[in-house]
């Protein structure tokens, strides 16, 4: 049986990996609140006239930018899938431990099960265009 000074210098011997494994990742929490980010709405349309039987849902098309070091918190995307086309910079999606770092002019999709966060690590803006299915407001 090891001693408590063996059991200690293992935990903490872990505890240094778990906190170096993270760090050499890259990994940060998720932030409260947005931090650097502004958007624009760019366009809109209703889907209950162009499309039977989906009344009650706009197409929706923004812009977003993040600056460096800013982020989108946590949050998801239920009754809103979404494509995000990135037009400048670096923006890393953060989906539970995975995250992807995309470049100008790759494109991803946000299905109803997605929760995730954004950020900028980069030193430029990170520009993205979001074109989302949304409730009527």
């Amino acid at each position: 049986m090891p001693t408590p000074i063996v059991r200690t210098s293992i935990v903490l011997l872990g505890v240094i990996l778990l906190i170096g494994t993270r760090w050499a990742m890259g990994q940060t929490d998720p932030p409260d609140n947005a931090k650097g980010v502004s958007r624009k709405e760019l366009t809109s349309i209703s889907l209950a006239g162009e499309i039977d039987g989906i009344s009650g849902r706009v197409l929706r098309q923004h812009q977003t930018t993040i600056e460096p070091g800013g982020a989108i918190p946590l949050h998801d995307h239920v009754d809103r899938p979404e494509i995000i086309f990135v037009f400048a910079g670096r923006l890393v999606d953060h989906q539970g431990s995975a995250s992807k770092e995309y470049v100008a002019g790759e494109s991803y999709a946000v299905g109803k099960s997605t929760r995730h966060w954004l950020e900028n690590k980069g030193a430029e803006p990170a520009v993205f265009i979001a074109t989302s299915i949304i409730k009527q407001p």
